[in-house]
Formats: C-alpha cells, structure tokens, sequence
C-alpha cells in the first residue's frame, strides 16, 4: 500500500514540474523600420509627413481663403473652383483653384490641395520636390523655401512661361502654372503673395482643435 502512495505522489510532482507551452500569438512579433530617407545634397530637407489616421481634409471652399486674391499688374481674377479626389483606402484629397489674367495677356493658375489624409501622395511629393527634372534643357531651376515649407519653380527666361510646386506644413501641395507671366511678378517669389499668417494660423488651429 505505501508503495502504490510513492508513485502517485512521485507521478504528481513530476507533472507539476513539466513546462507549459506558451500560448499561441503571446509572443509579439519585431517590425522593422525603414531607415528614413537622407536629404539630396543642395536641395530642401523634406516636410514631416503627418499621420493620416489623425488627420482630416480641410474642405475645398475652405482652402480658398488660402490662395491670393490678387496679384501685380493682374486685370482679371476669376473666382475659385473645387475639387475632391478619393485616393483608397487611405481617403481624399481637396483643392482649390484661382486663376489670374494678367494686363500683357499673360496667365496663371494657382491652387492649395490638402493632402494630410494621403500619406503616400505627401510621401511621393517629397521625394518630387528633392530632384525635379527640367521639362526641357533651357528651363531655369530655382528651389525656394519658406519658414512653412520649400518647393521649386522651373521657369523659361524668354516666354516666362513656368510652373510652381511646393509643400507647407507637412500638407499643404502648392501648385501654379502659367505663361506670359509679367515682369513685375517673379516665379521664385509667387509664394511671397500667399497669405502667410492665415497659413500659420490654419495650421496652428488643426493641430489643436
């Protein structure tokens, strides 16, 4: 009898000793992080890209109040039109566009897009704006950087004929096009004419609703 006791008791601590198996999944896995990308020498450093799980899209008639009003020498301002792209999954971005008739027949288009809930646009136009190609060797390149942000305008010197791209605060795309521009506005500085304190304003109100 006292030896049938033994091995039970034996047999017991032998399976209280015994290692449980870890539950499935109770281990995290690791990601990896992608080294951040290092800034082409002599161009801007790249905005901070905002996270778009927190960030919603500024409506579109909103986004006008950014744009000039008016501009040197211009004869005609026509009034702002809208636009709204889905991009899935991640959401949508909006646009305002203002076009400028200028009194020696000369033209330009200027337009804010929001694009905090498309992280992958905001990604792609950074890396754009390190390295833009010229259309054509005759262009002049020249980067221009604000305080908010920094972009590129590619302009010919006989037409003036040009175009203009440039990122503020992480979001906002800036983008115009034109031909004929008069000589009393500058491509390089067509940023100066945005209003800058309702920029800084705006943004300050979105990272703290």
């Amino acid at each position: 009898m006292s030896r049938w006791l033994l091995c039970i008791g034996t047999a017991a601590l032998l399976g209280c000793a015994r290692p449980e198996s870890p539950a499935p999944g109770s281990a995290a896995p690791t990601a990896e992080q992608p080294a951040a990308a290092a800034p082409v020498s002599g161009t801007p450093a790249p905005a901070p890209v905002p996270s778009g799980g927190a960030l919603s899209a500024v409506p579109a008639e909103t986004l006008a109040t950014l744009l000039p009003t008016t501009l040197p020498e211009v004869r005609e301002v026509f009034p702002a039109t809208f636009g709204r792209r889905v991009r899935e999954p991640e959401g949508a971005i909006t646009t305002a566009t203002r076009e400028f008739r200028f009194s020696n027949r000369g033209y330009l288009w200027l337009s804010v897009s929001d694009l905090a809930e498309v992280p992958t646009e905001l990604q792609q136009e950074q890396r754009h704006l390190q390295a833009p190609g010229k259309d054509y060797p005759a262009q002049v390149l020249e980067f221009v950087r604000l305080p908010s942000g920094s972009g590129y305008v590619l302009w010919d010197q006989t037409t003036r004929n040009g175009k203009l791209r440039a990122l503020l605060y992480g979001r906002f795309l800036i983008h115009g096009e034109g031909g004929r521009l008069p000589q009393a506005l500058s491509w390089a500085r067509l940023l100066d004419y945005l209003p800058q304190e309702r920029y800084s304003r705006f943004a300050r109100s979105l990272n703290n609703p």
